[in-house]
């Protein structure tokens, strides 16, 4: 009695690799690449923030009691069309 193994075989699935367990060289999933996209969302969101300022705009009597207080670094003026 002979078997023909070929007749054993599953047939192969286009999902699959070229052979019946799967592509085996194919990387593992990391959390690690996770943390390398967080990493890379902050630097870029940081870099992105760095050319606005924090902008108030406050009373005429509010201004002068945070002069007086010393609360404020410099003044820059800002026209509005």
């Amino acid at each position: 009695m002979t078997t023909n193994k070929s007749n054993s075989k599953r047939p192969q699935s286009p999902f699959r690799g070229a052979t019946p367990g799967g592509n085996k060289n194919k990387p593992k999933f990391s959390f690690t690449y996770i943390y390398i996209l967080i990493g890379i969302f902050l630097i870029v969101y940081y870099m992105m923030s760095m050319g606005t300022s924090r902008a108030l705009e406050v009373a005429d009597t509010e201004f002068n009691q945070m002069v007086k207080n010393r609360e404020i670094d410099h003044v820059e003026y800002v026209r509005k069309n």
